[in-house]
């Protein structure tokens, strides 16, 4: 969600400092790794919101953000290399709304009800926007492998 190794490590420390502060005021109403999921999502949120507050604040790093395509993380090149990238453009096209659902559901492997108490949806939203981000993906890719496959053809 925030393309910074670093915030996403202070939002890593962060919830488990509130777990620990709030344990004796949380009350069991769903899963601990719901409950986790959505401290870390709200502490994201806020960080982007941040962002956008500077952004705004400043034109010229807004302009900055508009010209520079988002970059993916060192990780994800050292691993995966050209397809980690493209994926992870793919991913950064999609909508917030949708991408943080594809994301808690597939790469963090919550289910539909955690991943629903995380963002505050109903289950029968969160499996209809991971049906709808995993179809863009796909479309996607197939419209990016398109043009390889036409060259090798010829």
């Amino acid at each position: 969600m925030l393309h910074s190794p670093q915030q996403a490590e202070e939002v890593y420390v962060e919830t488990f400092l509130r777990v620990a502060r709030d344990r004796v005021e949380w009350q069991q109403r769903g899963t601990v790794r719901g409950y986790l999921f959505t401290i870390a999502h709200r502490l994201c949120l806020d960080i982007l919101r941040q962002r956008r507050v500077m952004r705004e604040a400043v034109p010229h790093l807004v302009q900055l953000a508009e010209t520079r395509p988002p970059s993916p993380s060192p990780e994800a090149q050292a691993v995966l290399s050209e397809q980690a990238a493209a994926l992870e453009e793919l991913l950064a096209r999609l909508p917030a709304e949708h991408r943080e659902v594809l994301l808690l559901r597939v790469v963090h492997g919550l289910s539909a009800a955690e991943t629903a108490e995380a963002l505050g949806l109903d289950e029968d939203r969160v499996n209809s926007q991971v049906s709808y981000a995993r179809k863009r993906l796909r479309q996607w890719m197939d419209e990016s492998s398109a043009p390889a496959r036409r060259r090798e053809e010829a």
